[in-house]
């Protein structure tokens, strides 16, 4: 019986072993976290034994063993599953799912097929063989060994005695887990039930905590308490969730994945910035970066965004998005009070990352405000959960998640470069139909419009799918699109100058006649170059740089790898794809000038490394 009873122990401690091995030796946690996930643990296994001791009270040891057998196998697969989902997570977002973006896809199980392709059956598949199994393991055990209903037999009153002191100890640790989740040790369970902490890792970068960024902050918002409210323009921002400008039509690209912007820019209604740079190569630090005209390492917990400075001048300001933003980091927290919100997890029983949501969310919109509308709509088209529909636009497609082990086949990686073709037309598509709605209310009578992307893609490119890793020109080149429509006046910028998404927040304040913050890092683009070139940075994780354009016109990527120390640079007018690394034969006071710029970046990139 003790034996019995020691082995079912282990079964519950081995993938919990395994688990917390990878999460504090490969995922940045500290070994604080042992301890209360083990508890956390403990008591899922004590729960289990609970109910098992009461099958046994009230049904025969074939209906216990069997019931036993059932109820055990789902926990410790639930759990294990939890575990796969966390290194996932780590992966793909840089950080745990929480439960809530969990819950969002749990009800979204139907739509898997449609956005995955076959994979989805496969892996549902296996996962019912896997259960079967374990349940059939679990159950043979049980018969020949099942140590609760022996230890009845043997000593009940013990066990009714164990039982209660049991389900008070349980309360107990339930009551004391929930009052106080042991988020600051890193407890894995605790931190997604109660994601605030999320922040501090932001994705795969690390957010500063600066006093004196959130003093200069508070001193920026202070400036504007009295301001002298006017009409403007109605602001249309259009981000479009990991669209790089590569396979873009409007940017040379052979394909027609963008035949409306493409349109609007060669009958002169547009103006295309060819160069344009996002701050990372992922939404949270993306999507922040545009609405704070920061960088990475100048981040602040609660910053000055766009749509706040809007809304202190008479806007309103509304979100309508495509996915999860409630979920994901708390995006939805982050873009500040807002006059009404919309994300895919509101989307009743539709796929949150259909773009079909925010075409329907912009038909209800209602505005009311004299002074000017501030409008910031989310596509995920291009991103491998987007929906697109109708498929194949280009030919065969496979979605390249997850991404395959190993080099594919000419023939596959033209499959995965003709699904993401598909969605970036979807995109483009999607964003003529929204202006069309747009149009229809009123709002483009006088109107400034942005479109952009939160950051890049890799398809297939030095081996990497996605994003969220690297700072090559696949992930952190992005499209900037811009048009005034009705009575705004038109944009004078130079489609040849650098730029960064830092930019777009000021660029609109300049165009509306706004004072722009102090705080913000960005330039309006109207303005004239400055004599002396520009540069502009990004970050991704450890690994960040600067692109500069010098005074001799030239373009040029610096980046260092914090973690290795090698360098990085490449000539982007002459090598815009970046293979060949020119580091070793840089001019010497060109590395010390990048490298004295960095020292900030380095300085947060290091952090960064040091908490992973």
């Amino acid at each position: 019986m003790l034996t019995a009873a020691l082995l079912e122990a282990l079964a519950w401690l081995a993938p919990a072993a395994a688990f917390l091995w990878i999460y504090t030796s490969r995922l940045g946690a500290t070994s604080a976290a042992v301890l209360p996930h083990l508890g956390v643990v403990g008591a899922l296994a004590a729960v289990t034994v609970l109910i098992r001791w009461l099958l046994a009270c009230v049904s025969g040891r074939k209906a216990s063993a069997a019931g036993g057998a059932l109820l055990t196998a789902t926990v410790l697969l639930a759990l294990c599953l939890y575990y796969i989902l966390a290194v996932v997570g780590f992966g793909a977002w840089g950080y745990l799912v929480s439960w809530g973006l969990l819950s969002t896809y749990v009800h979204q199980i139907s739509y898997m097929p449609d956005v995955f392709g076959p994979i989805v059956y496969v892996a549902g598949g296996l996962l019912l063989v896997l259960f079967l199994a374990l349940v059939a393991c679990i159950h043979a055990f049980y018969k020949r060994r099942d140590w609760v209903p022996a230890a009845i037999a043997r000593a009940p009153r013990v066990m009714d005695a164990a039982g209660c002191a049991t389900v008070l100890v349980l309360a107990i640790f339930a009551w004391r887990y929930t009052e106080a989740p042991p988020t600051t040790d890193g407890e894995p369970l605790a931190l997604s039930f109660w994601p605030d902490p999320f922040s501090r890792k932001f994705q795969h970068n690390h957010l500063p905590q600066s006093a004196q960024l959130a003093r200069d902050e508070l001193a920026a918002r202070a400036a504007y308490a009295n301001v002298q409210r006017r009409p403007g323009s109605n602001v249309i921002l259009i981000v479009s969730d990991a669209l790089r400008s590569r396979n873009m039509g409007v940017y040379g690209y052979a394909r027609p994945t963008t035949p409306f912007l493409s349109g609007a820019v060669a009958t002169g209604s547009a103006t295309r910035l060819r160069r344009v740079q996002s701050v990372c190569a992922e939404s949270a630090c993306g999507l922040l970066g545009i609405a704070s005209s920061r960088y990475v390492h100048q981040f602040v917990d609660k910053p000055l965004a766009l749509a706040e400075v809007l809304r202190l001048h008479g806007y309103e300001a509304h979100m309508v998005l495509s996915g999860d933003h409630t979920n994901f980091y708390g995006l939805r927290a982050m873009y500040g009070q807002v006059d009404s919100y919309f994300d895919g997890s509101m989307a009743r029983w539709a796929y949150a990352n259909d773009d079909a949501n925010v075409l329907g969310a912009l038909k209800q919109l209602k505005t009311r405000s004299a002074q000017g509308n501030f409008l910031q709509v989310h596509l995920m088209a291009a991103h491998v959960v987007g929906r697109r529909s109708p498929p194949e636009r280009f030919g065969e497609e496979e979605n390249y998640f997850p991404p395959p082990p190993k080099s594919p086949s000419e023939e596959q990686r033209q499959r995965f470069v003709n699904f993401y073709d598909s969605g970036v037309q979807k995109a483009d598509e999607t964003i003529g139909q929204l202006l069309d709605v747009l149009r229809s209310k009123g709002l483009l009578d006088d109107a400034i419009v942005i479109v952009t992307a939160d950051h890049g893609e890799y398809i297939g490119e030095r081996g990497l799918y996605a994003h969220a890793k690297g700072v090559f020109s696949e992930v952190v080149d992005i499209p900037l699109v811009l048009m005034t429509f009705g009575k705004a006046a038109p944009l004078r910028i130079n489609e040849g100058r650098l730029a960064s998404q830092v930019d777009i927040a000021p660029t609109v304040l300049s165009q509306l006649g706004i004072p722009v913050p102090a705080t913000w890092s960005g330039v309006p683009l109207q303005s004239a170059a400055a004599p002396g070139g520009r540069q502009v940075h990004f970050q991704q994780g450890a690994e960040f740089g600067v692109v500069e354009r010098k005074q001799d016109g030239r373009t040029w990527k610096y980046w260092i790898d914090a973690r290795t120390g090698q360098e990085f640079a490449f000539d982007l007018d002459t090598d815009p794809l970046e293979s060949s690394n020119r580091a070793a034969q840089l001019d010497p006071s060109d590395r010390k000038r990048w490298r004295t710029v960095l020292t900030p970046l380095e300085v947060n990139a290091r952090e960064f490394v040091s908490s992973h």
